[in-house]
């Protein structure tokens, strides 16, 4: 697996993929690719705080060394397929 993509989960619905292509510390640039589940949410992308993705339920998945990290702790701003991301702690899920 690519460890520069991270996937938008909530609960276990896949809302989109997030490929990461570049940015300035401590924000990332990417593309993004939204499935339909994520029309529902889209009017929350406008500019997502960290506090803001905690309590919605969201959180992004990355596969590194064949390991699920999640991150709940993020800010993420939404614009078509272009995407900006801040991403806090990790969880590993077990």
């Amino acid at each position: 697996m690519n460890e520069s993509f991270f996937y938008l989960k909530r609960a276990d619905t896949l809302l989109g993929v997030l490929e990461l292509c570049g940015g300035d510390f401590p924000w990332h640039e990417g593309k993004f690719e939204p499935t339909a589940a994520f029309e529902e949410i889209r009017p929350l992308f406008k500019m997502m705080s960290t506090q803001e993705s905690e309590a919605s339920g969201l959180r992004l998945v990355r596969i590194v060394n064949g390991e699920e990290i999640n991150y709940f702790d993020f800010g993420l701003n939404i614009d078509g397929h272009k995407a900006q991301l801040r991403f806090g702690a990790k969880y590993p899920t077990k």
